[in-house]
């Protein structure tokens, strides 16, 4: 799908707002660490989650964990409907 002017340009600036909070989250890591541990590791997963998904979103692709939740519906569907369609006269 081609973008248009105005959906790119708002697509860079979100893209940027995203990597300015992963920037932000680790500049203050230091001080989130003095307070407890966890919440400094806490802010450097943020961070690394936030640049990830500005990287995906700059390469215009998505973020998965395995196969996506919306195919597999879509799979069963087709298949509940290929059901259907056999059955009927």
């Amino acid at each position: 799908m081609a973008l248009t002017n105005a959906s790119r340009k708002r697509t860079s600036w979100g893209t940027a707002l995203i990597a300015l909070v992963g920037l932000i989250h680790v500049l203050v890591v230091p001080e989130y660490f003095e307070l407890a541990t966890y919440l400094g590791l806490l802010f450097i997963l943020n961070a690394l989650g936030s640049f990830a998904s500005a990287l995906a979103i700059y390469r215009r692709q998505a973020l998965t964990i395995g196969p996506s939740v919306s195919s597999q519906r879509e799979r069963k569907a087709r298949r509940i409907c290929d059901e259907r369609s056999e059955y009927s006269i």
